[in-house]
C-alpha cells in the first residue's frame, strides 16, 4: 500500500490537497485562504516543500483576494517552503514581502521546520531597518533662472546619518549622465551643476533627470530618488564679428612715374660722337670716308635720343595709400574687438531657466 502512494503523481496529490482545502469546512468562518495556508503547514511538516509552495502561491496571488493576516501567514510559510528546497534568495523575497505587511512579525514558533529559518527572517528584519532608518532629504529650487556663464543649479541634500550621497544629471533619452558628484555626509551638503554637458559646453535645452543613490558607511543603500528637471536656454542676441580686410578692400601702395635720366642720353651721344671721328680719322684705301660708321654714329645718337624722350617708368610708394590702409586695419580690429566684447557681454548676461517637472 504505502509503495502505491510514493508512485501517484505529484499533480495528482495537488489536486487531492485542494479539493480537501477548498471543500465546505466544518467552520463557516474559515475562509479558502486560510484553508490553503492550513493545508500547506501540513505540507510542510511532512516535508513536501513543492506542494506546499504551490498553495502559498495562490494565496498570495493579487487576484485571489486574500486578507491581510492569511497573505501575510502564506509569505512566512512561502519563505519556509523555499529554504526547505535549497533556494535562500527566494526565501529572503518571501520574507521581505512578510515584514513588508508587519515589520514586527515573528517566526519562533516555526523553527523546527528549518534549522536557519529564524536566523534568515531576523537578517532581513534588520536589513529592511537599517534601509527604512536610511533616508535623504533633498532641497531645491521648482522655478528659478540662473546665469549661464558662471552660473549653476544648487541642490542641498540631508542623508539622517553619515553616508555617501551620488548626485547625477542625465538628458532624457541618454544613458551617460552629464554631470556625475558624490559628497561624504554627515550634515547639510550642497550639490551645484554648472551647467555644463562632460565636453564643457552648455547643455542644451531639455528634459533631464537629476537622481540621488545614497550609501551609509556599512554598504545599506537606500532606494534612490530622482526628479525630473526643464532645462530653458534663453536666447542672447550676438552680432557677427567682421573678418579681416582683404587685399581687394586696401589701396594699392605704390605709385608709378616716368623719369628721363640725362646719363643714357650723354652716354649714347658719346658713342655716337665716337663713332664719328673714328670714320674721320680711318679713310678707306682709295681716300674716301666710310658713311656706315656715320650711319652707326647716327643711330646711336638717335637711339639714346629716343629713350631719353620715352623715359623709365619707376614705382615710389606712395605715404598717402600707406597711411590710409592702415587706418582702415587699424578700424577694422577697433570694430572685430568692439564686437567681440559685446558679444562676450552678451553671452555672460544669458540665463538659463530650470523647472522641477516631479519625482519619478
Amino acid at each position: 500500500m504505502s509503495s502505491r502512494i510514493r508512485i501517484i503523481a505529484p499533480g495528482v496529490v495537488l489536486l487531492a490537497v485542494l479539493w480537501v482545502a477548498l471543500r465546505p469546512a466544518p467552520l463557516p468562518a474559515q475562509t479558502p485562504a486560510a484553508r490553503l495556508v492550513a493545508q500547506a503547514r501540513v505540507q510542510l511538516d511532512e516535508l513536501r516543500p513543492d506542494t506546499a509552495a504551490s498553495l502559498l502561491r495562490l494565496v498570495v496571488n493579487p487576484g485571489f483576494g486574500a486578507g491581510i493576516a492569511d497573505r501575510l501567514r502564506a509569505y512566512v510559510l512561502l519563505g519556509v517552503a523555499e529554504l526547505q528546497l535549497g533556494r535562500a534568495p527566494q526565501a529572503t523575497q518571501a520574507f521581505r514581502e512578510a515584514l513588508g505587511i508587519n515589520p514586527e512579525a515573528r517566526v519562533d514558533s516555526l523553527g523546527p521546520l528549518h534549522p536557519e529559518l529564524v536566523s534568515v527572517f531576523d537578517a532581513e528584519r534588520a536589513q529592511m531597518q537599517r534601509v527604512r532608518a536610511l533616508s535623504l532629504a533633498t532641497e531645491m529650487s521648482t522655478d528659478t533662472v540662473v546665469a549661464a556663464e558662471g552660473g549653476g543649479y544648487l541642490v542641498t541634500v540631508l542623508p539622517n546619518t553619515r553616508a555617501w550621497v551620488t548626485a547625477t544629471v542625465t538628458a532624457a533619452g541618454s544613458a551617460a549622465p552629464v554631470y556625475i558628484d558624490s559628497v561624504l555626509a554627515s550634515g547639510p551638503a550642497a550639490f551645484t551643476w554648472n551647467l555644463r554637458a562632460a565636453d564643457g559646453a552648455l547643455v542644451q535645452s531639455g528634459r533631464y533627470t537629476l537622481r540621488f543613490m545614497t550609501r551609509d558607511t556599512a554598504g545599506t543603500v537606500a532606494p534612490p530618488t530622482s526628479r525630473a528637471i526643464e532645462v530653458e536656454r534663453v536666447q542672447t542676441d550676438t552680432f557677427p564679428v567682421p573678418a579681416d580686410l582683404r587685399g581687394s578692400e586696401l589701396l594699392p601702395e605704390s605709385t608709378y612715374a616716368r623719369r628721363r635720366p640725362l646719363a643714357p642720353l650723354a652716354s649714347g651721344a658719346a658713342l655716337g660722337a665716337g663713332a664719328v671721328l673714328l670714320a674721320g680719322f680711318g679713310p678707306l684705301p682709295g681716300g674716301a670716308s666710310d658713311t656706315r660708321a656715320y650711319a652707326a654714329g647716327a643711330a646711336i645718337g638717335m637711339g639714346a635720343l629716343v629713350g631719353f624722350v620715352r623715359g623709365v617708368t619707376v614705382a615710389m610708394p606712395d605715404e598717402a595709400a600707406i597711411a590710409e590702409n592702415r587706418r582702415r586695419v587699424a578700424e577694422n580690429a577697433r570694430t572685430r574687438d568692439a564686437i567681440a566684447r559685446a558679444n562676450a557681454a552678451a553671452r555672460a548676461q544669458a540665463t538659463v531657466r530650470i523647472r522641477t517637472v516631479g519625482g519619478q
